[in-house]
């Protein structure tokens, strides 16, 4: 488990970010979440 009490050199912490960066990146390139646009907001917040 990594919390904010453990030290960024730690195994853990360094396996977090480096599986969180190549999670984003995957996620960016296969998955982009665009700008809504204006009309898609105003149905959102009717909604």
């Amino acid at each position: 488990m990594v919390s904010d009490e453990i030290a960024i050199y730690d195994q853990k912490a360094i396996e977090l970010k480096i599986t969180s960066d190549i999670v984003m990146e995957y996620e960016e390139c296969h998955s982009p979440i665009g700008n809504p646009s204006l009309a898609d907001m105003v149905k959102m917040r009717l909604e």
